[in-house]
């Protein structure tokens, strides 16, 4: 089953797609690996964001790279893995489930340049287009690869339709 067929049971609820999104099994994931590795080249390394391991491990054993966990310190600063093997100029791509507004996503790609990286990119199993994260990368050089867009409307969550879904013309 892939992604979209496995959410789309589940809306226009925000807090059903989310237990959806979160209880997705493996075979969603290596789908949804299978979908951004199809439309982007490979990354030396992903990282993933606490909600995203699954995703990050699938995305990583498709390209054949290191995955690696993220994570927040007590002071709520990002703390990064030790990545090991890994080149200082390596390309990183930070997984994320759920993209809103990009607080997490850019708050660990702002970490990863800290340390030196000069390259990063999200993969976004779900970008919720109406609030605004995409932009806030953007305005930062990071790019977003999001499977699925979605918009909030009064009636709920819906697909995105007003404009194609990444990697469609």
């Amino acid at each position: 089953m892939d992604l979209h067929a496995w959410l789309g049971e589940a809306l226009p609820s925000d807090e059903a797609m989310l237990d959806a999104l979160y209880a997705a099994p493996a075979v969603v994931w290596a789908d949804a690996a299978d979908e951004v590795a199809a439309r982007v080249s490979a990354h030396d390394v992903v990282v993933a964001l606490p909600d995203a391991r699954a995703f990050a491990q699938a995305l990583a054993a498709r390209w054949g790279v290191p995955a690696f966990a993220a994570e927040v310190d007590a002071r709520g600063e990002w703390r990064l893995p030790e990545i090991r093997g890994v080149r200082a100029d390596a390309r990183v791509t930070v997984a994320s489930a759920y993209l809103t507004d990009a607080a997490e996503e850019f708050a660990l790609a702002v970490a990863l340049f800290r340390a030196g990286f000069t390259s990063v990119r999200v993969a976004a199993a779900v970008d919720v287009t109406t609030a605004g994260g995409r932009a806030r990368l953007a305005l930062q050089g990071v790019s977003v690869v999001a499977l699925e867009q979605l918009a909030v409307t009064p009636a709920g969550l819906i697909f995105e339709r007003r404009f194609p879904q990444d990697g469609q013309a």
